[in-house]
């Protein structure tokens, strides 16, 4: 029976760590225009007018349209339509991934300690 305990516990550590090593998308507080998303290509954060958000992988021109990237699907821009976009702060978001799972892990390895000095 300990076995088992032993092993679902490292087992859910195992699955927790997994989740934590999520990255976060943090994106600039400054607005960009379409021509710099389609330049920067990085994932894009469109507000538009009606107050929606749509998130974008990448924004990418052809002709005169633009064309935002979904998963696998490709949406057209319409710029009228549009607010203000953020585009992806690659550094910031590698800092809050690192820093959201080092937390994480910490916390869970202090909890193991203290569960098996309770034990």
């Amino acid at each position: 029976m300990k076995s088992v305990l032993k092993h679902s516990k490292i087992g859910a550590m195992i699955f927790i760590v997994m989740l934590l090593f999520q990255s976060c998308t943090i994106y600039m507080k400054a607005p960009s225009t379409l021509e710099q998303a389609v330049e920067s290509k990085r994932r894009a954060k469109v507000y538009l007018k009606s107050g929606a958000k749509v998130s974008y992988k990448r924004i990418i021109q052809q002709g005169d349209n633009y064309y935002g990237i979904i998963k696998k699907d490709t949406l057209q821009i319409n710029p009228s339509t549009i607010k203000l976009i953020r585009l992806k702060n690659r550094t910031f978001s590698i800092i809050a991934t690192v820093v959201v799972t080092g937390v994480g892990v910490l916390s869970l390895m202090v909890g193991t300690i203290l569960v098996g000095l309770s034990v």
